[in-house]
């Protein structure tokens, strides 16, 4: 401490000092170097994780699903994780055909789901969604623009991997 005559003592002691813009303040240690380094290792552990998160949507493959339907006789045939729209259609029409000879695809979804609702008079619509119950939804609203009664009878889902 140092005293002026009279005066109150006045205080010394080294407080800490914080960095200003443009440099560092009087006394502070110069810890640039460790800082610098220390940013540069989050930056590259951020970016790190970033490309793995991105690479690993990416390297997902696409999922498709099928509902085939009969209008005549009401059978339907449906089918989830294929890799392309073709082979989902397909063997949804496959096995729909094994209990009729007049299936349609009624709705192909990719890495989402799909649903088809049927009401009186051998009305019918069908959608699909993110999940299910936008499908579920869709479907409905697709089947009364047809005809009323309108219930869903089948969802699928494509099975995302």
């Amino acid at each position: 401490m140092v005293s002026h005559g009279n005066a109150r003592p006045i205080e010394t002691t080294p407080r800490q000092c914080h960095a200003r813009s443009g440099g560092l303040a009087r006394g502070a240690i110069d810890d640039r170097k460790g800082f610098i380094f220390m940013r540069r290792s989050i930056l590259k552990s951020a970016t790190l994780c970033a490309v793995l998160f991105c690479a690993g949507g990416a390297l997902a493959a696409d999922s498709f699903g099928a509902i085939a339907y009969s209008q005549s006789t009401g059978a339907m045939g449906w089918s989830h994780d294929h890799d392309s729209r073709r082979g989902a259609e397909s063997t949804a029409r496959n096995n729909c055909e094994q209990n009729a000879n007049d299936c349609q695809t009624a709705i192909w979804f990719k890495n989402g789901c799909g649903a088809i609702a049927v009401g009186q008079g051998g009305g019918w619509g069908a959608d699909w969604g993110a999940d299910i119950d936008p499908a579920k939804y869709l479907a409905l609203e697709a089947c009364r623009q047809h005809t009323t009664g309108c219930k869903v009878v089948r969802w699928q889902c494509s099975g995302l991997r």
